[in-house]
């Protein structure tokens, strides 16, 4: 197994939306989850950590259409690249390449701890700014 530190969910992450903090401490979980799994069960704690992520980003999603939020087109165009990496990734250890999904692990907890405090951050303090009702229920 590849060198990994275990993400932590700390104060650095709290964006003060109870959904999103939410989503991204489940995520935090799978992604340490994911690293520390054995090759032969990495398919099931990926497709978790696939399924957790796709509706993690149907959620943030579904508020910027509702909110018109400006930044929209970029953070969901950055959604759909990690989708499309995580898929290859499931492809690659589907056939055998299992070091890829520890790869992932690695840096998706890197990239989720810049998002988080820069695209999503953006997100929930325009929901704040403009009081807009999006909810407060994860999925």
């Amino acid at each position: 197994m590849h060198e990994f530190t275990p993400m932590i969910f700390d104060g650095d992450m709290v964006l003060n939306n109870h959904a999103m903090d939410e989503t991204h401490h489940e995520m935090v979980d799978l992604l340490n989850q994911l690293h520390a799994t054995k090759e032969a069960d990495l398919l099931p704690a990926l497709d978790a950590l696939i399924a957790h992520t796709e509706t993690h980003f149907a959620l943030e999603e579904g508020w910027m259409a509702r909110i018109n939020f400006p930044a929209a087109g970029c953070h969901v165009s950055e959604h759909n690249q990690v989708i499309g990496v995580m898929r290859l990734v499931r492809t690659k250890v589907a056939a055998g390449e299992t070091d890829f999904a520890y790869v992932l692990a690695t840096e998706l907890s890197a990239w989720l701890r810049i998002h988080a405090g820069s695209m999503d951050y953006a997100l929930a303090n325009f929901i704040e700014v403009t009081g807009a009702d999006v909810g407060t229920t994860v999925g």
